[in-house]
């Protein structure tokens, strides 16, 4: 009888775990909701309910391998990034990163932080953790996380040279733009670098060098959306 018990047990922790992670999941949405209407109290107290929901499934040994832990520290960092909480969100991040080094979700969650830290303003640190996803192995964001680097570099550029009214050099994030296109030319991301390339060359009137960049991409991505958009440059 004794296998059996255990398997009872087993099969109530699962259940139990499934049911604490959908009620997570609606304190979750309900903190981003209250946070999405200013009440940042209201969506600390929710998200504080959900991490609560988190700790029967990443404490109970029943649970070890399956992968409804994963799905709590998922639920975990973000109920943190919630709280606008960044340190507890990272350190949530690592541990999850230790344990599961070749789960999608690493990049995911430092790609969520990544864009807290921008909207935050706090520039340099998004790139710092935008580079951490470009050293994961076969990390699904890595396209993303290279074009909002460059963007990042290109916007602190602008700034600089409204604050200074002096030409500032676009050069680091062109070069940022043309490593997109280059490492990620089957992602949605190369056009969009592409096209920034292209503005900056007409912007600067290098008319001949824009040009040349143009027909390359309509021989590169002759099927792609952004070729309409080409056109109207060319």
């Amino acid at each position: 009888d004794l296998p059996q018990i255990k398997q009872n047990v087993v099969q109530d922790s699962f259940v139990r775990s499934k049911k604490d992670l959908v009620e997570a999941e609606a304190y979750l949405e309900l903190a981003r909701i209250f946070n999405s209407m200013g009440l940042r109290d209201g969506a600390s107290a929710k998200a504080e309910s959900g991490l609560d929901r988190t700790d029967f499934t990443l404490t109970t040994g029943d649970l070890d391998g399956s992968p409804l832990r994963q799905q709590a520290f998922r639920l975990k960092w973000e109920l943190y990034l919630a709280q606008d909480d960044l340190p507890k969100a990272m350190a949530t991040c690592k541990i999850f990163h230790k344990l599961y080094p070749d789960s999608p979700l690493v990049d995911q969650a430092l790609m969520g932080i990544a864009r807290v830290l921008a909207t935050r303003g706090e520039m340099e640190e998004a790139v710092a953790v935008y580079t951490q996803v470009l050293h994961l192995e076969n990390a699904l964001s890595q396209p993303e996380a290279q074009f909002r680097i460059a963007e990042i570099l290109e916007a602190q550029a602008t700034q600089l040279a409204e604050e200074t009214d002096e030409p500032v050099s676009m050069e680091s994030a062109i070069r940022a733009y043309k490593e997109c296109a280059k490492r990620y030319p089957e992602s949605p991301y190369a056009g969009r670098s592409l096209g920034k390339v292209i503005d900056y060359h007409i912007e600067a009137k290098e008319y001949v060098i824009a040009d040349d960049l143009l027909g390359q991409v309509f021989l590169d991505y002759q099927d792609e959306t952004f070729l309409d958009a080409m056109l109207l440059k060319w």
